[in-house]
């Protein structure tokens, strides 16, 4: 599930919070997760040189502040500091798809999905405020940039308190409707397995009354 649930907002990210004594930290430290992307290879597959310096690229990890106690339906302050592998705040952001930064929020039983754009503070925090609307695990994907950086995408974990709604029978149809919008997934695979790749297209048509 955590696989699937990585899978799908990665791939949204690729197509389109002040801290006081009564929050929490919540940092990926069990199991620090930063993905690189590189998208300046050329068409010979080589890198520019500023690439080639390993010592030039910043390698961050971005650690999550919330409240103790989140509430479903409640809006709350989401604090994410980037700081680089010794510790030390990352300062500068360079502007990627219009914003410095895209926070992708999942709940674990993938049911709720947002796509929201926290604003820089400084001193490597970023500051953003969120609703999440029913108990749970949620998982947030922070996607930034470091100043003459690789793009880089940190997993991070949160929970809202309360009972967790029961489990609905998913509806893995491949055609939904969303209002007059309509969307038809396929893949490349008949068969989809685990640990192997596949490519993923979404068709959406809009359909207006006759």
């Amino acid at each position: 599930m955590n696989k699937l649930i990585t899978a799908i907002a990665l791939t949204s990210v690729l197509a389109l919070t002040q801290a006081c004594s009564s929050l929490s930290t919540i940092s990926n430290a069990e199991e620090p997760k930063s993905v690189a992307k590189d998208n300046h290879a050329n068409k010979h597959g080589e890198h520019s040189d500023h690439q080639k310096t390993s010592s030039e690229t910043t390698i961050a990890e971005a650690k999550l502040t919330t409240p103790l106690n989140i509430l479903p339906n409640t809006t709350v302050p989401l604090l994410i500091d980037v700081q680089d592998l010794n510790g030390k705040a990352v300062e500068k952001f360079e502007v990627f798809q219009e914003k410095l930064m895209h926070l992708i929020v999942v709940s674990d039983d993938l049911q709720f999905f947002d796509h929201i754009h926290p604003s820089y503070q400084h001193n490597g925090r970023f500051k953003v405020s969120a609703n999440f609307p029913q108990a749970g695990k949620y998982t947030l994907f922070s996607d930034y940039k470091p100043a003459q950086s690789l793009e880089q995408i940190s997993v991070l974990k949160t929970q809202v308190i309360g009972e967790s709604p029961s489990d609905k029978p998913i509806n893995f149809d491949r055609t939904k409707t969303f209002g007059k919008t309509h969307i038809n997934l396929s893949s490349s695979q008949d068969h989809i397995k685990a640990s192997e790749e596949v490519t993923l297209t979404f068709e959406p048509k809009y359909r207006t009354k006759i």
